[in-house]
């Protein structure tokens, strides 16, 4: 009898930890912007997501491509590469909405048909702009698919603006 409940006790409190590691991963992720840049692939921030913050229910996030890695989120990348699609996919179902700079892609001469579903342009600060929370929202955009949060918000634009 006193085996059963020591199993009964490990088991029970193995799930807990579990819920709780669960717990702190969803919050970690929740309303967070990452950002596939150079010093940071997109196949780094995909395993980030995927393997070691999985979300364990939808949430908002957002992932920004910048740089040469918007050529990766490409349709014409993604019909070779179908694992990043599949990512891209899970991206989606938990709640996550991946942008790639337009700066970038203007540069690398990709339009919006160009990108792998279900990513979508943004842009950065305008370039005769400021940085200030006046201009964080341009009239095109749906403010819902966007960070809530002052802080995110200019995170996003700012991976997005024109780089010296």
């Amino acid at each position: 009898m006193g085996v059963v409940r020591a199993m009964v006790r490990w088991t029970v409190a193995v799930f807990l930890v579990g819920v709780a590691a669960n717990a702190r991963a969803d919050a970690t992720i929740d309303g967070t912007v990452l950002i596939a840049d150079e010093a940071f692939s997109l196949e780094e921030v995909m395993e980030e997501i995927l393997v070691k913050r999985r979300p364990t229910r939808v949430m908002k996030f957002w992932v920004v491509i910048t740089g040469d890695q918007v050529k990766l989120a490409t349709k014409a990348n993604g019909m070779s590469d179908r694992v990043l699609a599949k990512g891209f996919d899970l991206v989606r179902q938990y709640g996550g909405i991946i942008y790639a700079c337009e700066i970038d892609m203007q540069r690398l001469g990709l339009t919006a048909g160009d990108l792998l579903p279900p990513a979508e342009p943004i842009q950065g600060f305008a370039p005769d702009g400021g940085t200030d929370t006046d201009s964080v929202l341009y009239s095109h955009e749906d403010p819902t698919l966007l960070p809530e949060s002052l802080v995110q918000l200019h995170k996003l634009r700012a991976a997005c603006s024109a780089r010296s």
